[in-house]
């Protein structure tokens, strides 16, 4: 079933992705991502994978999220939504999003569009 989303000026159908970690594995996951970077990390539920589809290399991808769960520099209460900056690498474990200044980690379920035509950039 797909859910259909607006989202400051995008509006398309998602469908859904890969399930993010789970909840009882937070505190796991953080220890081990702090064990390879000093980048706060900050955990994200109901999240929204938007990728701009490009002829070649990488996609263009940033990630919405409806709920923070945590935010290590408190830029983000809990319950708040966030819109990150673009993806600067993705680890093995696919669920770990980095970002230049931050790393996202994507708890539970989540959706993945495609945006085409709309260009995603940074600092939008």
């Amino acid at each position: 079933m797909h859910k259909k989303i607006t989202l400051e000026g995008y509006y398309f159908e998602s469908v859904p992705f890969l399930v993010g970690c789970d909840m009882s594995d937070i505190d796991q996951i953080v220890s081990s991502i702090h064990a390879e970077t000093n980048k706060p990390v900050c955990g994200v539920k109901d999240w929204l994978w938007l990728e701009e589809t490009q002829a070649e290399g990488m996609p263009k991808v940033k990630i919405y999220s409806r709920y923070v769960l945590f935010d290590e520099h408190r830029r983000f209460q809990e319950g708040y939504w966030v819109f990150t900056s673009l993806l600067h690498s993705l680890h093995k474990e696919w669920y770990i999003f980095e970002t230049a200044n931050t790393v996202y980690l994507l708890v539970g379920d989540g959706l993945r569009k495609s945006i085409g035509g709309r260009e995603i950039k940074e600092g939008e």
